[in-house]
């Protein structure tokens, strides 16, 4: 019980929490420029930040975070299942090479996203996108890069 009183008391300042008293909009700005599974770690954090997660402006997957494909289609389809359907959009990043990429992008664009970052290894360079999935007027940035990956 003693352990539990010092991490309380570590994350208060003068007995109150640091994060009290900023707005939501805040604590979402804040947490868009985390991974969004880290992002989504937070809503344990107290009751308050239990939601937030799903109001934050940005989506950005790193593939590093799951063992498998599966484990990162899970995480991804069951992040947009829950997302607040009418949060902004400001920023994804997707790694294309899963087969949902494509599905993902649309539900980006469909978002309104306005600044698109797309990984797409060069071993996986025969995967193409189709023009119509990130065709958008509220898109202002679309970034597609080339990840070199050596396996050793």
């Amino acid at each position: 019980m003693a352990r539990r009183t010092k991490k309380k008391a570590a994350a208060t300042a003068g007995g109150k929490d640091r994060f009290e008293d900023l707005p939501c909009h805040v604590l979402e700005l804040l947490l868009s420029f985390l991974p969004s599974k880290d992002a989504v770690r937070t809503s344990v954090l107290a009751k308050r930040w239990r939601h937030i997660w799903k109001s934050v402006p940005s989506i950005r997957i790193d593939e590093t975070q799951f063992e498998t494909w599966e484990y990162l289609n899970n995480f991804y389809d069951k992040l947009i299942e829950l997302r607040d359907p009418t949060a902004p959009l400001h920023v994804c990043d997707i790694p294309a090479s899963y087969e949902d990429a494509e599905s993902w992008l649309q539900y980006a664009v469909s978002c309104q996203v306005e600044e698109l970052r797309v990984e797409m290894p060069d071993y996986f360079n025969h995967r193409r996108l189709s023009n119509n999935s990130v065709l958008s007027e509220h898109l202002t940035k679309f970034v597609r890069s080339y990840e070199f990956r050596a396996d050793l």
